[in-house]
């Protein structure tokens, strides 16, 4: 199997690799996943162990050597290091972008869409560890952050269920609302991103404990 050149991978390939071994765990969660690992003061946090956990914590079964490192260089040398660049205030994070109509499907896509990447923002970031120290501005964001993927979750929830009424045009206030929501989460991520890379800079600005347990 032919080398990739990790420098022209792009998130098709990536798409790809999870998909050609059965990843579980969708691309726009992975991503997110991947910058919450790289944002979190956890050191305890190893980027294989990260790329493990994509398969609950065991790799798929690979027929040659070459095919792992075909895929810790789509994974790892290139959309882990390519996320790492979000550390830099010149190129914020954003979330997945996608066509989004005002029918209950597609607005309840959106929500569990952007409530998977929360989850695995929030999951990266607490790298398995109930509570973290995080400096104050990020761990104000990830207060909202938590606020954020409840709303998305229980209104996915809502649109799930059949039995409750959803107008066309409560559909389209509720779009706009999920637009302008989805706006505050790049903008509360990339806060927790920047904030949590200063302060590994200076290690005793990690002082403001979150207390917040991952549900």
């Amino acid at each position: 199997m032919s080398k990739h050149k990790t420098s022209k991978l792009s998130d098709h390939d990536v798409i790809a690799m999870l998909k050609r071994y059965n990843c579980p765990v969708p691309f726009h969660t992975v991503r997110t996943l991947f910058l919450g690992s790289i944002a979190s003061p956890s050191f305890q946090i190893s980027p294989i162990q990260v790329v493990q956990s994509l398969w609950g914590g065991e790799f798929p079964v690979f027929e040659t050597p070459d095919e792992v490192n075909v895929l810790f260089d789509v994974l790892l040398s290139g959309l882990w290091n390519r996320l790492t660049g979000h550390q830099k205030s010149r190129d914020p994070f954003q979330l997945v972008r996608f066509n989004t109509e005002p029918t209950r499907e597609s607005v309840a896509h959106l929500a569990q869409v952007r409530r998977q990447e929360l989850g695995g923002f929030l999951d990266g970031l607490f790298g398995g560890n109930e509570s973290i120290d995080l400096p104050e501005k990020a761990h104000q964001s990830v207060d909202v952050l938590f606020d954020l993927s409840d709303m998305f979750g229980g209104a996915a929830n809502l649109l799930d269920d059949p039995s409750k009424p959803a107008a066309v045009d409560d559909l389209k206030g509720l779009l706009r609302n999920f637009q302008q929501m989805s706006i505050i989460v790049e903008t509360e991520i990339n806060r927790v991103v920047l904030d949590c890379e200063r302060a590994r800079k200076r290690p005793a600005n990690f002082a403001a404990a979150d207390n917040r347990t991952l549900h």
